[in-house]
């Protein structure tokens, strides 16, 4: 229900983008009358240099208007310090964000990592822990896979050199994994190695076992960019901004073991916290352009995860709960190239997105954790990578 929420909210800052940005941006031409001139006349955007005297040009109606850029005599006046690249120079890709108000909306096809689960393994024998059987066939390891999901939001520029930015991203990723005997083998079984060591079913075998893994997670991303570097065809930026996050984690496995043995995890993560990082982007005459950003993450929330075994006559066997507070640093890397329509309305790019978790836990730990009886110290790694696309309208 929250993300149709956050989806109906998008759709209505989209529709409402035109109505509430009514001033022309930075780097369009508009009207104005100034003292002593005819009506119809026209003026360039104020620039002083040569041909421009008191920097206020003035044409005749009708006649076309000359751009600002004649005045400076080309990009290439941009590096020189007389001459600081502004938003009326418009076939300047950088120079400032010469816009009011944008809207994006990026395709993301990312995988999770380092998050898989071993559930089951066929062995010669079924023997009670600690003793080790002896493997005879595949691992069935619950594993996700590329899975397509998105992220949108908006841009609201306070000047030439800074801006807001709000933005949510949304990741779920599922997968079904099954195992049966398979080797060939007789007298051979499937021995779960999720179940508790305690428990009978720790020490018998079944025909066939299988797991549902569900992995998700929900950023909310508010943050604030400044200009610190700039030129025609550069732009480097700071991010200093807030963060929520929610990782969630759920797993449900089960064995035939004269019925049914089942194990159900579910382990979920909230918290936030502030987000800093650099941003760049170079541009070229062509429209097209090469982009990199680096931000850092530091999360403060809890940890809650839950732990459930139940037999064939749905009786709970074993279940417990653990809590604890973790600090949660995250980083996000991304680079990619794009292009940049001529009037700067329209921006496409496409690039590769890592993002690394730290200070977590994860399903397969929490599991140990719980076999073992032995809590202390649950902290691991999860990462997440793949393709993005963006498609950005500026206003």
């Amino acid at each position: 229900m929250k993300r149709v929420v956050l989806g109906i909210a998008m759709a209505m800052v989209w529709v409402g983008a035109s109505s509430f940005i009514s001033r022309p941006s930075f780097g369009q031409w508009a009207p104005v009358q100034a003292p002593g001139m005819m009506p119809g006349m026209m003026v360039a955007p104020a620039v002083a240099g040569p041909g421009w005297p008191g920097g206020i040009p003035m044409v005749a109606p009708g006649a076309p208007v000359v751009p600002a850029s004649a005045a400076l005599g080309g990009c290439t006046d941009c590096g020189d310090s007389a001459h600081k690249c502004t938003c009326g120079k418009d076939y300047c890709p950088g120079g400032g964000w010469c816009y009011r108000f944008s809207v994006f909306a990026d395709f993301l096809y990312l995988r999770a990592r380092d998050s898989e689960v071993a559930y089951a393994v066929e062995v010669n024998t079924a023997v009670p822990p600690p003793n080790v059987p002896v493997q005879v066939g595949r691992v069935g390891v619950a594993d996700m896979d590329y899975e397509p999901n998105w992220r949108a939001g908006f841009n609201y520029v306070l000047d030439e050199y800074s801006l807001i930015t709000a933005q949510y991203t949304m990741f779920e990723a599922d997968t079904h994994s099954r195992t049966d005997l398979a080797s060939g083998i007789p007298g051979t079984e499937i021995q779960g190695l999720l179940f508790h060591p305690g428990t009978a079913a720790a020490s018998q075998g079944g025909i066939s076992s299988d797991a549902f893994y569900f992995l998700s997670f929900d950023l909310i991303d508010i943050d604030y960019r400044e200009l610190i570097a700039y030129d025609c065809f550069y732009e480097v930026n700071f991010v200093f901004g807030g963060r929520y996050a929610n990782l969630e984690q759920q797993l449900n496995s089960s064995v035939d073991i004269n019925g049914s043995q089942s194990v159900a995890t579910d382990i979920d993560f909230d918290g936030g916290g502030l987000r800093l990082g650099l941003e760049s982007t170079r541009y070229s005459r062509r429209g097209l352009l090469f982009y990199g950003r680096a931000i850092g993450n530091l999360l403060v929330g809890d940890f809650q995860a839950k732990y459930d075994q139940r037999d064939q006559f749905d009786d709970s066997v074993v279940d417990t709960a653990w809590r604890a507070g973790r600090m949660v640093p995250i980083v996000d890397l991304e680079f990619g190239v794009g292009w940049t329509s001529h009037n700067g309305y329209w921006r496409f790019s496409a690039g590769y997105l890592y993002s690394a978790w730290f200070n977590v836990v994860k399903t397969d730990e929490f599991i140990d954790a719980v076999q073992a009886n032995n809590f202390v110290g649950l902290s691991d790694t999860m990462t997440f990578d793949g393709f993005v696309a963006r498609v950005e309208s500026r206003f």
